[in-house]
């Protein structure tokens, strides 16, 4: 084991030795004032290695390495061991006695660890939860097998406490919450923003005190408990982590430190990734609270949890500059929270329930649209997507030479833009009630089709205005004639009427004629 890892294994993490070292009060190592001060303590403990990753994670710029299948059913081994060290476990040997079909540890288990480790494989058993569930504990610790385990033990014991026996050794629905946790999720509490960052990772925005009802503590946690779950369903938010943003400022300026509390015991127990911390709030008496709370994170995650102090305004910019796309935000420059529109809490609530009624599909289930997905749709939310616009892009470069070719070039052209958008991770997308879907390639074809004959049209309408401009140019407008020329023409005309009358006849230059002289 080298040097980072050895650290990794020796760092200190708030309530890893069992459950009841959640009852720690939040006060525990706090010996400054500033949490600035405490993220220069702990950036200064960790290697340079560290704090290089620490910075790039925030910043969303960090590599993500590819699972290695042998590294993970060997991964997945250890940890059933480490399960069976942990003592205090009676939660999750609850939820292995409720439901021991909740799942196998191996659905087929493939032959090919490492000799040491066979043996242990023969004496593990392989009921309770199913290997996908375990492999998020595994992601979310880094693949370090005990600190997983002991993750995934305290995620029983606070599933036991928010929903009770009935539901500890199943799967959480939407349907399971009652009116109040619903109530809620449709006021958006907390919300999953519809566009991930830069780096491609799902950003779940909280706000505190979303309207002047008062929900309890459980309330808010058992919603956000689902929210998680829900999430980690995409496993490129598994791979990549998530960001959370805790929004203090404005109207939904409340924060308690039973919240504070609770809100660190989910972060201990529930298998996110959590790669990116912000806590933005504009009351300095707040300071103390959000400094306990930081206090009571540990390495990994302060280490890359940063604070903003000001207005609502200077916050999001503030956060624009971590890679968080201003338009996903859901506040106003005042501070005022956004509900509705088609991605609304509300909304999304209501077809998550439609969607729970059906069998899950057999297709590729995105919860948050890449930055490289294609979103099919007509709605503004698919075309201001930033995967559209760099797909517009790629149509746009191949649209000469889609013109000229032959039926069968065109449909080889279709297919190396399916293929592109593929090797850069993109997707295919439509929606699926809440989330997204992805589509059967012979139907992302027929849409880049469809996509360079819409193209055609666009540029044939700009080709069209553009020579009516020219031919309106063309041709010379008739002379205008000003009133007062007009004016002066019709004062001639009747001085001429009137001299005529009376037999008088104007010569050039004002002089009269002879019949007047007479």
């Amino acid at each position: 084991m080298d040097d980072a890892e050895s650290n990794r294994a020796q760092r200190p993490r708030l309530g890893l030795e069992g459950e009841a070292s959640l009852s720690q009060p939040l006060s525990v190592g706090l010996e400054d004032d500033t949490h600035e001060s405490m993220l220069a303590k702990t950036m200064s403990s960790l290697t340079f290695e560290e704090q290089q990753v620490a910075i790039h994670d925030l910043h969303g710029v960090s590599e993500i390495a590819e699972d290695d299948p042998i590294m993970i059913d060997e991964k997945l081994v250890e940890m059933e061991v480490e399960l069976s060290k942990i003592s205090s476990k009676n939660a999750y040997l609850l939820a292995k006695e409720i439901s021991p079909d909740y799942g196998k540890l191996f659905n087929s288990v493939r032959v090919r660890f490492k000799p040491v480790l066979i043996t242990a494989l023969h004496r593990i058993l392989y009921e309770v939860c199913n290997r996908e569930l375990r492999l998020l504990f595994l992601r979310s610790d880094v693949f370090n097998s005990r600190n997983a385990a002991i993750r995934f033990v305290k995620f029983f014991a606070v599933k036991l406490r928010l929903f009770g026996r009935e539901k500890v050794g199943n799967d959480i629905r939407l349907s399971d919450l009652g009116p109040e946790e619903l109530d809620f999720g449709r006021l958006g509490g907390s919300r999953w923003l519809p566009h991930r960052d830069r780096a491609g990772r799902a950003v779940l925005f909280v706000l505190p005190n979303m309207s002047k009802r008062k929900f309890s503590v459980d309330c808010r946690f058992r919603a956000l408990l689902w929210s998680f779950f829900n999430a980690l369903r995409d496993k490129e938010t598994q791979r990549k982590g998530l960001v959370l943003v805790l929004f203090n400022v404005g109207s939904s300026s409340s924060l308690e430190p039973e919240v504070l509390y609770h809100l660190r015991e989910m972060v201990q127990s529930i298998p996110l990734r959590l790669i990116g911390f912000h806590i933005c709030y504009d009351n300095p008496m707040r300071r103390p609270l959000i400094s306990l709370l930081i206090a009571a994170l540990d390495k990994f995650i302060t280490a890359r949890c940063r604070s903003h102090f000001g207005t609502a305004t200077e916050c999001i910019y503030e956060l624009m500059t971590f890679g968080i796309p201003r338009e996903a935000i859901p506040i106003t420059d005042d501070g005022q929270p956004i509900v509705e529109g088609p991605f609304g809490p509300l909304e999304r609530a209501t077809k998550r329930l439609e969607q729970e009624k059906l069998p899950p599909p057999k297709e590729l289930l995105i919860f948050i649209p890449g930055p490289f997905d294609v979103l099919l749709g007509r709605q503004k939310l698919c075309q201001d997507h930033i995967g559209n616009l760099r797909y517009r892009h790629l149509i746009l470069s191949y649209q000469a030479q889609y013109e000229v070719a032959s039926k069968q070039e065109k449909t080889v052209i279709a297919e190396r833009i399916v293929k592109e958008v593929h090797r850069k991770g993109g997707h295919f997308l439509t929606e699926y009630f809440a989330d997204y879907i992805e589509v059967a390639d012979i139907v992302a074809r027929k849409k880049v089709a469809h996509a360079f004959r819409s193209q055609r049209k666009i540029q044939n309408r700009k080709k069209g205005r553009q020579d009516q401009e020219t031919i309106s140019s063309s041709v010379s407008p008739p002379k205008q004639v000003s009133k007062s020329h007009l004016d002066v023409d019709a004062s001639s005309k009747a001085s001429a009427s009137k001299a005529h009358s009376e037999g008088l006849t104007t010569m050039p230059g004002g002089k009269r004629s002879f019949t007047e002289c007479l």
